[in-house]
C-alpha cells in the first residue's frame, strides 16, 4: 500500500541542488506526486516534496538526502495530520492512572472497580490543569509488583 508523505527539504539556490535531491528520490524508485517551493530567502529554498512511499521503501533515504552537500532534510509529515492540524487530532502525552483499589482516598481496600471513579477524577484533573491526557484503569491484584509491571515503566510510582 502506497502512502503519500510530504518531505520538507531545504536546498542551496545553485543549479543542480534540487536535481540532486530528486535524483536520490528517483534512485529509491519513489513516485513524486507534487513539488512546491515553500519559502525562498538568504540563498536557500525550502521545498515541499510529496512522494508515494510503501513498506518496501528504504527508511535511510532521508539520511541520504541529508548527506548531500547542497541540501538538508528538514522534516516529514503526512496529509492526514496536516488536514487536522489545530482540529480533531491532537498530539499530546498520555499518562496512565492505575489503581488496584487498596488505598483510594483513605477508604481502605475498596477494589479496583470501586476505585475507578476516583481515577477518572484524577484523569480529568490532569487534563484540565496540566493538559496531559490521562487514562484511568484498574488492576485486580493486591500485589504491588504486579500492579507496577502492568503500567508502563515511565509511569511507575516510586512508593512500591
Amino acid at each position: 500500500m502506497k502512502i503519500p508523505e510530504i518531505l520538507l527539504v531545504e536546498t542551496v539556490q545553485r543549479p543542480g541542488s534540487l536535481a540532486s535531491v530528486l535524483s536520490v528520490i528517483a534512485d529509491e524508485q519513489l513516485v513524486i506526486e507534487h513539488l512546491q517551493a515553500q519559502r525562498r530567502g538568504q540563498g536557500r529554498t525550502l521545498w515541499e516534496i510529496t512522494v508515494e512511499i510503501d513498506e518496501s521503501a528504504n527508511p535511510q533515504f532521508y539520511s541520504t538526502i541529508d548527506a548531500l552537500p547542497n541540501a538538508r532534510f528538514v522534516d516529514k509529515s503526512d496529509r492526514v495530520l496536516n488536514r487536522h492540524r489545530g482540529g480533531k487530532i491532537r498530539m499530546q502525552p498520555t499518562l496512565p492512572v492505575v489503581t488496584n483499589g487498596t488505598a483510594v482516598l483513605g477508604l481502605g481496600d475498596i477494589g479496583p472497580l470501586a476505585g475507578l471513579p476516583v481515577m477518572e477524577g484524577k484523569a480529568s484533573l490532569f487534563a484540565s490543569l496540566v493538559g496531559i491526557m490521562a487514562v484511568p484503569s484498574g488492576v485486580s491484584t493486591a500485589r504491588c509488583s504486579t500492579t507496577t509491571s502492568t503500567a508502563p515503566p515511565w509511569s511507575r510510582s516510586r512508593r512500591c
